[in-house]
């Protein structure tokens, strides 16, 4: 009967009028805590046009001038026994889907069994680098006796980088029967993530190699990957920061490469994205980062996982487009620069 539940689900809490939750226990109640709003020119604010279509500016310049943060609670989910893949997970009562072929694929693909599962996989993880790494990856510690299942895009050669150094397990690929499947509302970034992400720092440094050579100034160059975030004028901009004494690191090279580059910089900047991640993991707490932010992608997506790692924040909105590439403005990048450096000096002295 479970291999029906992707199909099914949906008719069934439409007439049962269920969500199909079986229990919800809190594992960290809501936080909130005093900020610091990061740097943000009025230059750059007067440049705002557009964010990612789940949000909006004004919201988003609300929580960069925001003096509290609120981390919302962290939840465990019981939905009861049904199906997971790659693509989805089903029981009775609900389902989530992460393509349209979930339900051809669990009637059809041969499956295993599991007494508990915990499903890490969600829309964002699924989509997006960025929050596999720092969603996804954190709730494996969350799961009892490593019982989880997190997939990935087979493309996302880093994924496998970081599995193996955090001793995770490969990215599922099969399909499951589970006696109870389990989620977390776990997307803000208080005590018990911050918890997690120093786990997840100390063995990246104690298993990566330390850098050979200290870069005060790092810039990771996002170049073609992933969606287009390119510069105007790209080898201009590239050689412009070379320089001024950025040392230049890809997007696309190995973890250890990132790592001995990030761990050992006192600023790191780059075009925002999933990529800036690494940033959060793989440097030491107090690196000032420098977020370059297009107009018409407005979003405050880095900064709580910057302050929850330690590290303070800047943004400096570009004007251009997708298409014809975004300006690079050297002066309000050295004015985000100094501006952010001012706000960790001042943290400090309080």
């Amino acid at each position: 009967m479970r291999r029906f539940y992707p199909i099914a689900a949906p008719l069934i809490a439409r007439l049962s009028r269920s969500d199909g939750v079986l229990s919800r226990d809190i594992l960290q109640a809501e936080e909130v805590e005093e900020v610091e709003p990061p740097f943000l020119s009025d230059t750059s604010r007067a440049l705002v046009t557009a964010t990612h279509p789940w949000t909006n500016p004004a919201f988003e310049l609300e929580l960069a001038d925001a003096r509290t943060a609120t981390h919302m609670p962290v939840i465990r989910i019981n939905h009861g026994p049904g199906i997971v893949g790659p693509d989805g997970f089903a029981t009775r009562f609900s389902r989530q889907r992460l393509g349209n072929t979930f339900g051809k694929n669990a009637l059809t693909a041969r499956a295993g069994h599991a007494p508990q599962i915990a499903y890490l996989n969600d829309l964002s993880t699924h989509l997006y680098f960025g929050h596999w790494l720092k969603d996804g990856v954190p709730q494996t510690f969350l799961a009892d006796d490593g019982h989880y299942y997190f997939s990935n895009p087979e493309s996302w050669h880093h994924c496998t980088e970081y599995r193996e150094i955090l001793e995770l397990r490969p990215r599922d690929t099969e399909y499951l029967y589970a006696d109870e499947i389990v989620t977390f509302s776990d997307f803000a970034q208080g005590s018990l993530k911050r918890k997690r992400y120093q786990k997840m720092k100390a063995c990246l440094a104690d298993t990566l190699p330390a850098p050979t050579k200290d870069h005060p100034k790092v810039f990771l160059w996002r170049g073609n990957a992933g969606a287009s975030r390119n510069f105007r004028d790209p080898q201009q901009v590239y050689d412009r920061l070379v320089a001024d004494g950025w040392h230049m690191v890809e997007v696309t090279a190995p973890l250890a490469t990132l790592y001995q580059a990030l761990s050992g910089a006192q600023i790191v900047a780059g075009m925002e994205g999933s990529h800036l991640n690494h940033v959060h993991f793989c440097t030491k707490p107090g690196t000032i980062q420098i977020i370059l932010v297009p107009h018409d992608h407005f979003n405050m997506v880095h900064l709580g996982l910057a302050r929850a790692v330690g590290n303070t924040c800047g943004f400096c909105v570009l004007s251009g487009s997708g298409q014809d590439g975004y300006v690079m403005d050297f002066d309000a990048f050295a004015e985000a620069i100094d501006g952010t450096s001012s706000i960790q000096a001042k943290s400090k002295v309080v």
